[in-house]
């Protein structure tokens, strides 16, 4: 009996992940039709670890929207500076 429990558990939890896979790859299409500008730059290393460090810093201190608010502004503010500064920059170089 408790086989089947530990199986039914285990298969629970594949159900479960396959489902996140699934929502996760239609949201990534959904995501590439809306901003195909910003695809290729939102699975960047570097976002991941700004929201990371933002969400370890303040998760204690604000609400969730605030927390969303603040981690946006630094991820716009992170892209400006480094892509459309260096791109304006390269078109004043040449």
């Amino acid at each position: 009996m408790s086989d089947n429990k530990k199986l039914t558990s285990n298969l629970k939890k594949v159900i479960k992940n396959v489902q996140e896979s699934v929502a996760l790859a239609n949201y990534k299409r959904r995501a590439n039709r809306i901003i195909p500008v910003l695809t290729d730059t939102i699975e960047n290393l570097e976002y991941v670890l700004i929201t990371f460090a933002l969400i370890i810093s303040y998760h204690n201190k604000m609400g969730y929207t605030a927390l969303a608010k603040i981690i946006g502004n630094n991820i716009i503010y992170y892209y400006y500076k480094n892509v459309v500064m260096s791109k304006s920059k390269k078109d004043n170089i040449e």
